[in-house]
């Protein structure tokens, strides 16, 4: 079976969509570019700008974002919305959360 990512997006308005056997994760924000494949290194951290969610068969793209995202054992968690009165840390310790709890979907 070939790698893929398990993406977890949630916003404040849509709540939280899962998608599955993601093949690349493009992340084009305001001081960096990024492409996240299967097997990446464990990263955290925030965008500003866009981001593009690649498998077979289509492309889904978010644009003109401001977020946070965690990529840990090909499960990549990405938060959306407004934060005035949330730290990023705590948004960062959230998205930790999120990909540490393995069995989230089945709950």
């Amino acid at each position: 079976m070939e790698a893929s990512i398990k993406v977890r997006i949630f916003t404040l308005s849509s709540g939280l969509e899962v998608l599955e056997g993601v093949k690349i994760i493009r992340i084009k924000s305001k001081n960096y570019n990024l492409l996240i494949m299967p097997d990446y290194m464990p990263i955290l951290g925030d965008v500003q700008g866009n981001i593009d969610f690649e498998n077979t068969d289509e492309t889904r793209s978010l644009t003109n974002i401001n977020a946070y995202y965690v990529n840990s054992n090909n499960e990549f968690s990405f938060i959306s919305g407004s934060f005035n009165s949330v730290t990023s840390a705590n948004l960062l310790h959230i998205l930790a959360f999120l990909n540490s709890s393995t069995n989230i979907d089945e709950q």
